[in-house]
């Protein structure tokens, strides 16, 4: 945007534009960003959740894991069992609620192998 001044004192007019952005070519600059962070934000929250389950998901296969091998497994509510297998093999199961689900893990052991 070109513009001249004047002056009353007999100068030329000097001319000279503006540089920059106007004022709603900033507003909206700030209202992207401010959407790109938000959306951005948003999904690393989404990741930490889901690192989150991954992590307390592992815990839990873990303490199974344990608790069929004899270890010390956590205060959770871990249940064991153990059945008859096929060929003199006993089956021992793990199992415990996680997130309105029942998780089980199995191990068949076998003290004599057949041919």
């Amino acid at each position: 945007m070109d513009r001249l001044l004047s002056s009353d004192a007999g100068l030329p007019a000097v001319s000279y534009s503006q540089d920059g952005f106007s004022l709603p070519e900033v507003l909206l600059a700030l209202l992207l960003m401010n959407m790109t962070l938000c959306a951005v934000l948003q999904g690393q929250q989404a990741m930490s959740q889901g690192f989150a389950g991954q992590w307390q998901q592992r815990e839990r296969w873990q303490a199974l894991r344990q608790s069929l091998q004899g270890l010390s497994a956590s205060d959770r509510a871990i249940y064991l069992q153990r059945r008859p297998g096929p060929q003199g093999c006993q089956l021992y199961q793990a199992s415990t609620r996680w997130r309105q689900k029942n998780i089980r893990l199995n191990q068949l052991i076998c003290d004599k192998l057949t041919p």
